[in-house]
């Protein structure tokens, strides 16, 4: 124990000493990654490639660049932007629905939580790589019920963007179908917000997880928000095993295990780093009368 406080110091030490290099280069390093994502994923759409610009490599290392020094909801906004104009060629129908979609996100959410806007980007990009259990344990143990409504955002941009060539499909004939196009885009996404089922066990299960962990972490037992996380990864778990039981949701029970045996490991490993009771200096007194 005493050499993992040791490394730990050390760690936190060099975080201190160095931490306006490594803020700005990790958001710069995930800023990167997320875009080129989100071209590689929007250039499949634009077979004529008619919008080439934002593929440059030097654009998005621009752009990333751009993001290590602002606030999340600026990059948010980025991200939105980014998203019009690729849109834009691949779809003009779509682009409507698209642009009112994040402008509802960004203003009804983005910018009620500012300080959360970053877990309205990262869930989709981790549930893309299978790590998105890590957010909801993070969630509950280190910002608590304020961070529910930008992570189910984030659920539901994950699930739109799964959909987004299900809503390219519909195409208007010449430009007096696009009324009726715009309108058939809008049934289908509202289907998928409220008829996927996988994306409301997700969300609820999210839900359940943040709670419980914020709950028992705020107990007054010994390795409190430890146990929270075991208890988060538990809820996890089974949550995600009834549900899909129940409503046919077509989870990936297999990786849900895998993942949250992941997550727990991670934030527990950051539940280390955050605090750690230093027992060897720990005193104890006697009152007399």
């Amino acid at each position: 124990m005493t050499m993992l406080l040791e490394i730990k110091e050390i760690i936190m030490q060099n975080y201190r000493k160095f931490e306006r290099i490594i803020v700005p280069l990790a958001k710069f390093i995930m800023a990167l990654v997320i875009l080129s994502l989100l071209g590689r994923y929007l250039s499949g759409f634009d077979l004529e490639n008619k919008f080439v610009l934002l593929d440059k490599f030097y654009i998005k290392v621009a752009m990333a660049a751009i993001v290590a020094f602002v606030p999340g909801t600026w990059f948010v906004l980025l991200i939105m932007v980014t998203l019009w104009a690729r849109m834009f060629f691949i779809s003009i129908e779509a682009t409507f629905i698209t642009f009112g979609v994040t402008v509802i996100i960004y203003l009804m959410f983005v910018r009620l939580f500012p300080k959360q806007a970053y877990l309205v980007i990262l869930l989709p990009f981790l549930m893309h790589i299978k790590l998105a259990y890590i957010l909801p344990l993070f969630a509950g143990l280190f910002l608590g019920p304020v961070a529910i409504v930008p992570i189910g955002v984030g659920v539901i941009i994950y699930y739109l963007g799964m959909n987004l060539s299900g809503l390219l499909q519909m195409t208007s004939a010449d430009l007096y179908d696009m009324p009726t196009t715009i309108i058939e885009m809008y049934k289908y996404t509202i289907n998928i917000v409220t008829g996927n089922r996988a994306m409301l066990l997700t969300i609820v299960v999210f839900v359940a997880v943040i709670l419980t962990t914020y709950y028992v972490g705020r107990l007054e037992l010994d390795f409190a928000q430890y146990i929270a996380i075991g208890v988060g990864g538990l809820v996890n778990i089974f949550g995600f095993i009834m549900g899909n039981l129940v409503l046919d949701a077509g989870v990936q029970i297999v990786g849900v295990l895998v993942g949250s045996v992941i997550a727990v490991i991670l934030v527990c490993i950051m539940q280390f780093f955050r605090f750690t009771l230093d027992y060897q200096k720990t005193e104890r007194q006697q009152f007399e009368d």
